[in-house]
């Protein structure tokens, strides 16, 4: 019996809190008093509105739930659109976002605490949610000008409460228009921020106008409209340089390229003739030395001693050719040998005077490497072994040469073959002087030449370096001729042999139809052989002075 009382009593105070809900009561007072701080409005955006609201104190009255309610009318109840937020306790701050608005609306929103003794409601609010619109956009600033491109973009600040769908710069050469009548345009992306754009395809010396866009589903926004000019063409603006280093057949020279002309420099060097007023057409030859602005070096060879030339800097783009101001050299007088050094095919070579002959100390090192199981050709380009087909060979005792590709495939004695101008392939006449100019220096057993043998005594000595010899061979170089044992390649069968032992040099001077007469210094004897040699063995080169 006192179960179902229990149950009839507990349904009843249901029914009263019920009905009591759908009251708009006088909040409790005195010790019961509910308390809390006006609702504020922390933010309003298209499609919701964040609130908070602090609660200070429940006055002992148990709140099994509270949350907002709103409408467009005025004094929203629980009756309209609400959101719970449960039972609440004392001293919390109540906040809440309310979403799924319409844009441009005026709402009415009121907190609601529900108690055993009713529903309380608080202040009332009156927010407009915003209105949605254009994107916002700025235009940045345009940049990288050239002769036909730029550089531009934006910034979507706002989507105005939509989507964005596309966003970009558009561009034309009048004052008014859209992305829909433009001259051209580009899309990059569809969201919020900072984007670049390239302006292409613009033309020379030109007014343009762009601006920044984005859209969205209410339509287009635009930035500022900003204004450019394409760079024109001109020609570049270069400078000669000062010549220094003026030797008897070489100088130094330059420029500098102050200016591009808004173009690309696409090559630039020095020309010199000895007319005056050089030009690519008219010079004795020119340089290039690379492209773009800025200083750079060049080096004039193959002069004249003591003449007097002049050069010119030049710079091209695609405007054209320009020259800079016309520099004097005067070259110097032959230095004799011995102090003479000889720039050539990026060598350097020294000199030495040995009796009335000028001869150089190094073996010649000029041409492309081929492998020595090749055939040097009559191919316009001068081709060299080097021994076992290692170019550090070359550097070390310089190339090896077939005899028709160091005359250059001409027969006639003196030829200047593949030595540098001024310079020749010394004859057997020339060597023979050699060896008696050594020879009689130091007449040690024979001094005269003996032709039968082909052996010049003590010559071979004195002639070989004074390191680099297996065996205790070494010279004692005395005249400064320095022969190296460069070793040769074998014909026929095409094999590298007798480095660090022998040195062998050509003559200019054939034997027969196949052979040529050499010189053979070997490590184990002081004497110098004089012997012919197929046409095709590989073998060392030594340039004379003319």
């Amino acid at each position: 019996m006192k179960t179902n009382l229990y149950t009839y009593i507990f349904i009843l105070t249901i029914l009263i809190f019920l009905t009591n809900c759908k009251k708009d009561l006088q909040p409790p007072t005195g010790d019961n008093k509910i308390e809390f701080n006006n609702t504020t409005v922390d933010s309003v955006s298209y499609s919701w509105i964040q609130l908070t609201t602090e609660f200070n104190n429940t006055g002992g009255n148990e709140i099994p739930q509270h949350g907002y309610c709103w409408s467009t009318g005025q004094k929203p109840t629980i009756e309209d659109t609400k959101i719970e937020l449960g039972s609440l306790d004392n001293q919390v701050n109540i906040q809440i976002t309310i979403d799924s608005l319409t844009n441009n609306t005026n709402y009415y929103i009121r907190l609601f605490l529900a108690y055993y003794g009713g529903i309380l409601y608080g202040d009332e609010l009156n927010i407009k949610t915003l209105k949605t619109g254009l994107p916002l956009v700025l235009t940045s600033e345009v940049s990288e000008i050239t002769l036909v491109s730029a550089l531009c973009g934006g910034t979507v600040e706002a989507d105005s409460g939509l989507i964005i769908t596309a966003r970009g710069i558009c561009w034309d050469t009048i004052n008014e228009f859209n992305i829909d009548d433009c001259l051209n345009k580009t899309i990059n992306g569809d969201s919020l921020g900072v984007f670049t754009s390239n302006i292409t395809e613009l033309s020379k010396g030109k007014d343009y106008f762009v601006k920044a866009y984005a859209t969205n589903e209410k339509g287009t926004g635009y930035g500022e409209k900003v204004s450019f000019n394409t760079l024109v063409l001109s020609l570049p603006t270069i400078e000669t340089s000062e010549v220094s280093n003026i030797t008897c057949n070489t100088a130094q020279c330059g420029g500098n390229v102050i200016s591009n002309g808004n173009g690309i420099v696409s090559l630039r060097g020095i020309c010199w003739n000895k007319t005056g007023n050089p030009t690519i057409e008219n010079c004795i030859d020119y340089t290039v030395d690379g492209n773009g602005t800025g200083v750079f070096i060049s080096f004039i060879t193959n002069l004249n001693i003591e003449t007097e030339y002049f050069v010119n800097a030049y710079a091209i783009n695609e405007k054209g050719i320009v020259y800079g101001e016309t520099k004097i050299i005067n070259t110097l007088a032959e230095p004799p040998c011995g102090e003479l050094i000889v720039d050539y095919g990026g060598q350097t070579y020294n000199t030495i005077l040995i009796g009335e002959q000028c001869w150089m100390k190094e073996n010649l090192n000029i041409g492309t490497r081929i492998d020595g199981e090749n055939e040097q050709t009559d191919n316009g380009a001068i081709e060299k072994f080097c021994y076992n087909d290692n170019d550090a060979n070359c550097n070390e005792y310089g190339g090896l040469y077939e005899w028709n590709e160091m005359m250059q495939y001409s027969t006639m004695q003196n030829s200047q073959g593949i030595c540098p101008d001024g310079w020749h392939i010394p004859t057997d006449n020339e060597w023979k002087i050699l060896e008696g100019t050594v020879d009689s220096q130091y007449p040690v057993g024979d001094p005269e030449w003996d032709q039968n043998s082909g052996r010049g005594f003590d010559v071979g000595f004195h002639l070989k370096s004074q390191n680099g010899w297996i065996s205790n061979g070494n010279g004692s170089n005395e005249f400064g001729f320095t022969a190296l044992p460069g070793g040769y390649l074998v014909y026929p069968e095409d094999y590298f042999s007798n480095i660090f032992c022998d040195g062998f040099f050509w003559t200019s001077t054939t034997a027969n139809t196949f052979a040529a007469w050499f010189r053979y210094l070997d490590y184990s004897v002081d004497y110098i052989y004089r012997i012919e040699g197929f046409h095709d063995q590989g073998m060392s080169v030594r340039c004379l002075k003319n």
